[in-house]
C-alpha cells in the first residue's frame, strides 16, 4: 500500500510539471473547494501504528495566491497494537480543522501588475511550499480497545506542511501535496490511559485537487 502511494505521489508531480505554464501566478481567485485521500498513522500508548485510509474534503479563502485560511473535514480509520498483537485498538474517526497556511511564495513573490512574469517550474514549486497551523476536533467513533468498545473526542493543534502546485498561470486547479501532524489535547484516543502516558497524536499524508472560485484577482 505504501508503494502504491507513493507512486500516486510521483504520477501527481510529474503530471504538475507536465502541465504547468511557463507564465508566474500573477492572478487569483479568492476561493477554493477540494478533495482528496490519503494514509493515517498513530503515536499512542500502543508500540506499533498501523496505516489506515482516509478522505478529506476542504474549503480554503485566499488573501493571496501564496496566503490562505480554511476549513478541512477529514473521515477515515485509525489502528495500533503491542508486540505480538495482545492488545490493541481500532476505530472510525472525523475531525474538522481550521487552518491557515503561509507559502514561501509569499515572502518572495514581486507583483507585477497586469504583467505576465517569466518564471522556471523549479521557482514555481519553490514558491508553492508552505508551512500551516490551526486547530481542530477530533472524534472517534465505534472504537475498540481490546475488545472493548468506546467513544471519544479530542481538541488538537495541526502542524502542517507541504506543497501548492497550480496548474497553470491562470488555471483552475490546484494540486496538493501534505504532510501533517496533529497533536491531541488529550490521552484518549486509542482507548487507553496508562501510569505515564503521554498525549495521543495521528498523522496524515494525502494528496489532493482543488477548484477555484470567482473572479480572478490581479496582484
Amino acid at each position: 500500500m505504501i508503494s502504491y502511494f507513493k507512486s500516486i505521489l510521483g504520477t501527481s508531480f510529474f503530471l504538475f510539471i507536465l502541465l504547468s505554464s511557463s507564465s508566474a501566478q500573477n492572478t487569483y481567485r479568492h476561493f477554493s473547494i477540494g478533495i482528496g485521500a490519503g494514509q493515517t498513522s498513530t503515536f499512542t500508548d500502543f508500540l506499533h501504528a498501523d496505516r489506515k485510509l482516509f478522505g478529506y474534503g476542504v474549503f480554503d479563502y485566499y488573501f493571496s495566491p501564496y496566503l490562505n485560511i480554511g476549513m478541512e473535514a477529514q473521515s477515515g480509520s485509525i489502528s495500533g497494537h503491542d508486540d505480538q498483537n495482545t492488545s490493541n485498538f481500532q476505530g472510525d474517526f472525523q475531525s474538522l480543522t481550521f487552518k491557515g497556511k503561509l507559502h514561501v511564495g509569499e515572502l518572495i513573490r514581486k507583483p507585477q501588475r497586469y504583467i505576465a512574469a517569466r518564471a522556471s517550474i523549479g521557482d514555481k514549486l519553490v514558491k508553492g511550499i508552505y508551512l500551516g497551523s490551526g486547530g481542530g476536533v477530533f472524534m472517534i467513533m465505534n472504537g475498540i480497545n481490546s475488545s472493548e468498545s468506546y467513544n471519544n473526542k479530542e481538541l488538537f493543534i495541526p502542524a502542517l506542511g507541504g506543497i501548492d502546485m497550480y496548474m497553470g498561470a491562470e488555471s483552475r486547479l490546484l494540486l496538493n501535496l501534505n504532510y501533517q501532524t496533529n497533536f491531541l489535547l488529550g490521552d484518549k484516543m486509542d482507548g487507553s490511559i496508562r501510569p505515564g502516558s503521554h498525549n495521543d497524536l495521528y498523522q496524515t499524508i494525502s494528496i489532493g485537487i482543488s477548484y477555484t472560485l470567482g473572479k480572478l484577482t490581479y496582484l
